[in-house]
């Protein structure tokens, strides 16, 4: 394929039916989501957020003193902002239109991809392979900033290049760069971690570019690539670690919180590096990907439902490589400067995942899990620029390649699905409930007031009764995971022996316990009293 056939000029009707059939497909996913639990279910992060947003309105203020998020007050104030001008509690904003605002995500992926491919035809293959990678699925899926950070970073690197090309009108040059600086601030405002993430890929981009250029004869260095390019990254770096820092120290000092994260990655990863012996902050750390054999009903049905990260790994880890050998050798040129900028963040985003993983193995996080969908947003617009320059030697074998290329994104699409939603069948991690079970909490509000109900093996139904109750106090505590002191009562549904058999973990009581509530599916068992002071 030609220069001229891969930066094709389309039409804006064939243009919008495209983005249209990227929308169409990001909605499917999100009704899957919605009808696949109905509401019914509860989970950590979505239910913290949960609380914020609460706080945020019952006090009228951006810094609550209690329950507020650290990263940042965006998400806290788009939902504020939803509920207020719609009206919907907030249970309903995180279960059900949390999940229907993730395919807000499509556009900007959409845009940038047209301008790191070349054609809205490449930019749809390439939204569609994003739409099957299973991690990020996973994070748009959930009531949190994710889906509008990772959003508002695709859309500051389409301003960006599109600013790149742009040079020669003052007026749009100006205004793009006016609009990319304030994505930036969005990006801060919604969650500083992955923010200072973006500007350390920015600086590594920078870095790569500076070298791959550096290392190309004067024949193939185009001057504007050499001199624009590395200028304006270096300006972006600069003026983005101002932004992070007014932010932090000025704008909302809560989010001094990720220095100290910071602060433990460097002494953790220093500590495994140099081979001296790490000191805990609290309690020893634990390898993070020891969990796949609990989480999942096995190993094999991990690597299945994961199937799209290893490709996208594999494949774009290779096409990076093969650039590189062939632009650091000086044998060709890169073809433009967009495909020096995807080659240089693909290269900064697989840093940052290489390094997270050092840190996870050292303070027991979830960095690499955080990382990872950022680094799948450069990897596929790399494999389909691949997809799009190769030219098969026949016609029948083109016509057989895209055949089969549709019928492995059907099943990627499927697995990622269910890798993404915590499909009950394969997850060993639920998150639905039964309305019975919230039933029961209900009851015990009322009778166990002041005492302690154990409601299952994690936060499973104290997550889904929080957004079902809109976050409301209940005078009941709810107890997960281990049993805490002094509680003696013990929801017991359907649902949770189900559970415990699946994990192979007992249930909590004693034959001899008795049922003090039952509604058929869910029963509350109280532990006989072994003093005379206990009831």
């Amino acid at each position: 394929m030609s220069q001229h056939q891969l930066h094709e000029t389309d039409r804006p009707l064939p243009a919008t039916l495209h983005l249209l059939i990227a929308l169409g497909l990001g909605l499917l996913f999100a009704s899957y989501v919605l009808l696949r639990y109905g509401g019914l279910w509860g989970e950590g992060d979505t239910t913290t957020f949960a609380f914020a947003i609460q706080q945020m309105i019952s006090s009228e203020q951006l810094i609550p003193d209690v329950n507020r998020y650290a990263n940042g007050y965006g998400y806290q104030v788009l939902a504020t902002f939803l509920s207020q001008i719609s009206g919907a509690p907030i249970g309903f904003i995180q279960r059900y239109a949390a999940i229907l605002l993730a395919i807000w995500i499509i556009p900007p992926a959409w845009l940038l991809y047209r301008e790191l491919v070349g054609s809205a035809r490449g930019a749809t293959l390439a939204t569609l392979f994003l739409l099957v990678q299973p991690e990020l699925l996973f994070v748009l899926s959930r009531g949190t900033h994710e889906k509008f950070t990772r959003g508002l970073m695709l859309l500051s690197l389409f301003l960006l290049i599109r600013s790149l090309r742009s040079t020669d009108r003052l007026s749009r040059f100006a205004s793009l760069i006016i609009c990319f600086y304030l994505c930036i601030y969005a990006v801060i405002a919604f969650n500083t971690f992955l923010a200072n993430s973006f500007v350390l890929a920015v600086l590594l981009a920078l870095v790569l570019c500076w070298v791959v250029i550096r290392e190309q004869p004067l024949s193939l260095r185009p001057a504007a690539q050499a001199g624009v390019l590395v200028q304006r990254l270096l300006f972006t770096s600069v003026i983005c670690l101002i932004l992070v820092f007014a932010f932090i120290f000025y704008i909302y000092p809560p989010a001094q919180i990720s220095l100290r994260v910071l602060t433990t990655i460097a002494e953790r990863s220093a500590a495994l590096i140099l081979d001296v012996e790490p000191v805990p902050l609290a309690g020893d750390a634990i390898n993070p990907y020891a969990t796949i054999d609990s989480a999942w009903i096995s190993r094999e049905a991990y690597v299945l439902l994961t199937l799209s990260n290893w490709l996208l790994l594999g494949a774009s880890a290779s096409i990076w490589l093969w650039q590189t050998l062939a632009w650091g050798l000086g044998r060709r040129a890169p073809p433009d400067p967009a495909a020096v900028l995807l080659w240089a963040f693909y290269g900064a985003f697989a840093i940052q995942g290489a390094l997270s993983i050092l840190a996870d193995f050292s303070i027991g996080g979830n960095l690499q899990h955080r990382v990872f969908p950022s680094f799948t947003l450069l990897a596929v617009p790399l494999i389909t620029r691949a997809v799009i320059q190769w030219q098969p030697p026949t016609p029948s074998i083109q016509r057989s390649a895209y055949a089969t290329l549709a019928l492995v994104l059907g099943l990627l699409a499927i697995l990622s699905t269910l890798k993404a939603t915590n499909e009950p069948v394969l997850s060993n991690k639920w998150i639905f409930y039964h309305p019975s079970e919230l039933q029961a909490i209900t009851w015990a509000d009322t009778h166990l007031a002041e005492r302690g109900l154990w409601v299952g093996f994690d936060e499973r139904l104290i997550a889904g009764d929080a957004l079902a109750t809109d976050v409301q106090p209940r005078a009941v505590r709810l107890d997960g995971w281990a049993v805490e002191a002094g509680t003696r009562s013990f929801l017991i549904s359907d649902v949770i022996r189900s559970r415990g058999t699946r994990l192979g973990v007992p249930l909590p009581i004693t034959n001899d316990a008795a049922i003090t509530y039952d509604n058929g599916i869910t029963q509350i068992y109280r532990l006989r009293p072994e003093t005379p002071y206990q009831r």
